[in-house]
């Protein structure tokens, strides 16, 4: 697709979302691409505080569908409570406290007791958790 707005994917996800069920397949990876272009633009920053909130609307429905298949312990809800975690780390920057700081210690969590141990943890992650930890055990 050429058109970077993403306004103009939001209207081609709208006329065709009668044609197939939101959690297919299809349609969940349009929206992840649609999260990540958002993600280009800006999420809450630049002007664009629709961004940070669709982008945590697509990552719920994404962990909701997930939730539903895998249970909560999989490699993926790793990931995405990781990505949960740092759009609430985002929220908090952008100046809304709205429970993000319970959300941050409970997504970093969550992520550390399922990633910590995998090949492909990302680095992020484990300076966060070394940080956590230490703050938390001086």
């Amino acid at each position: 697709m050429k058109g970077r707005d993403p306004s103009e994917w939001e209207r081609l996800l709208a006329a065709h979302a009668k044609r197939l069920p939101q959690t297919n397949s299809l349609v969940m990876d349009f929206k992840n691409d649609l999260a990540a272009l958002y993600r280009e633009r800006g999420g809450g920053k630049d002007g664009a505080p629709r961004g940070l909130e669709r982008r945590e609307e697509i990552l719920e429905e994404r962990t909701r569908v997930l939730r539903a298949v895998d249970g909560e312990q999989s490699r993926l809800m790793g990931f995405l409570a990781f990505r949960a975690y740092r759009l609430l780390r985002e929220r908090r920057a952008s100046g809304s406290q709205d429970g993000a700081e319970a959300g941050m210690r409970r997504n970093l969590s969550l992520t550390a007791s399922i990633l910590l141990e995998d090949a492909g943890c990302p680095k992020e992650l484990k300076d966060l958790w070394e940080d956590e930890t230490a703050t938390m055990c001086p």
